[in-house]
């Protein structure tokens, strides 16, 4: 009932870009997480926890997706320098309830289209997890419908291009598929900044509802 399409651009100076999709034990539901860290040290300390955590990721532990970013964040912690720093966001999509739960740290930023309503941007502006930082967390639940779009998107993609760009792409692409989006925010992104490679590591994911999923009562 989803489609998918996500891609990723290594950056020439900066890497720490991390993005997965984890799929649950209850399998009408899936997680999606996605990282900024301000290089391959402080990316490497994340993958590390990640792999510690997969059973909180893939739900078999029961933690709500706030708590599950905070475990994550504190342990992370413990394993950064002083300088280093991560962006955090995490998702869990119900195809029951056809929602999405999510939590993030950081400057990490989304656009949310659902069908007959304005678009929202999914957006934080607090710092990221570090050292000496006060960890601040954004969370919400929202309803999706058939034909709604999710675009998430690394730093290394916002930091080229402001958010009425990518609304403006993901407007001009409304009737096209999420690979061709997901293409365009890349090609405008080369576009502005002009350099065929970015600096930073550069991840784009789009998710679409498709539009013969049903949603299912609650409760069953």
């Amino acid at each position: 009932g989803f489609e998918m399409s996500r891609k990723f651009y290594y950056g020439t100076k900066y890497g720490g870009a991390y993005f997965d999709i984890y799929p649950h034990l209850d399998k009408l539901k899936f997680g999606v997480i996605l990282a900024s860290s301000s290089g391959y040290g402080a990316s490497a300390s994340l993958l590390s926890i990640i792999l510690q955590n997969t059973d909180l990721l893939d739900g078999k532990k029961q933690k709500s997706v706030e708590e599950t970013v905070k475990i994550l964040a504190e342990q992370l912690l413990k394993n950064l320098s002083n300088n280093e720093e991560t962006q955090l966001f995490y998702a869990v999509i119900d195809r029951r309830r056809l929602q999405m739960t999510f939590s993030c740290i950081g400057d990490l930023s989304g656009v949310l289209v659902v069908p007959g309503e304005s678009i929202k941007i999914i957006s934080s502006d607090s710092k990221g997890i570090g050292l000496n930082h006060k960890i601040e967390y954004s969370s919400l639940v929202v309803d999706l419908k058939p034909k709604s779009r999710i675009c998430l998107l690394s730093q290394g993609i916002t930091q080229v291009l402001s958010q009425d760009e990518i609304v403006q792409v993901i407007e001009q692409t409304a009737s096209g598929s999420v690979h061709e989006l997901r293409n365009q925010i890349f090609v405008q992104a080369q576009m502005k900044s002009g350099i065929e490679q970015p600096t930073k590591d550069q991840t784009v994911i789009v998710i679409e509802v498709k539009d013969n999923i049903i949603k299912l009562a609650k409760g069953t």
